[in-house]
């Protein structure tokens, strides 16, 4: 695992965008970021594009992994998304 992250976030029917990073920042670029869009409706959409970036020592990015996907989900409901090299397990439950 190279994440574990939580938040709140209120929810309507226009997607709402939550960056999400992991890591000290150089030049711009975190070792891990990303962001996920939740929208609801009757089921929550959800957008999430994460990249994984390996930096140099002067935090220029030499490679990156990203991860982009999409789901419709059942509030409460665990789900797993994913692109082959990289994972999201991702959970929206109401407050």
């Amino acid at each position: 695992m190279l994440m574990q992250s939580a938040w709140q976030q209120n929810i309507g029917s226009e997607p709402g965008k939550m960056a999400v990073t992991l890591g000290q920042e150089k030049l711009g670029h975190f070792p891990i970021e990303g962001t996920v869009s939740l929208a609801m409706a009757r089921f929550t959409d959800i957008d999430a594009q994460f990249w994984v970036n390996q930096l140099d020592p002067h935090g220029v990015v030499i490679s990156s992994e990203r991860l982009k996907q999409t789901a419709r989900v059942k509030n409460g409901e665990l789900t797993y998304l994913d692109n082959g090299n990289l994972a999201l397990l991702i959970k929206v439950s109401p407050l």
